[in-house]
């Protein structure tokens, strides 16, 4: 169980940090997807700043997701870790949802479910066991 809670983690924070950089690459300039990401090309295109503060947030997923396996930062309260991945829990839910509601299909039926992939997978790695002190 612990193993495979453990592979879980470690696929969710490869999906957060692909996302992120699939977010930089738009950050600087990038066009490749990003019209089916925004609805079409009529939609206008978020300033870069946008696109490098979902990378960073979405790194900062992927590093909570981490220190809740107890890969990286053991010096740091295990506190932040847990309510970090609950907060990402929350923050994919909502997403999802978002997107449901939504009116394209790339909305609807790519990032809403993707969307509540990651987000059950964050919730089973958030109720593992807490990692070593």
């Amino acid at each position: 169980m612990a193993k495979r809670r453990h592979s879980i983690g470690l696929a969710l924070a490869t999906l957060l940090g692909m996302t992120s950089l699939l977010h930089a690459y738009w950050g600087i300039g990038g066009t490749w997807g990003l019209s089916q990401a925004l609805g079409g090309p009529d939609t206008p295109i978020p300033p870069p700043w946008a696109m490098w503060l979902v990378a960073t947030l979405l790194v900062a997923a992927a590093l909570v997701v981490l220190g809740r396996l107890g890969i990286w930062g053991q010096r740091l309260p295990r506190w932040i870790f847990i309510a970090g991945i609950w907060a990402l829990v929350a923050a994919l839910l909502m997403a999802a949802f978002l997107n449901l509601r939504a009116v394209t299909v790339w909305e609807r039926f790519v990032f809403a479910p993707f969307s509540l992939v990651l987000a059950l997978g964050a919730a089973y790695v958030a109720g593992g066991p807490q990692r070593a002190a």
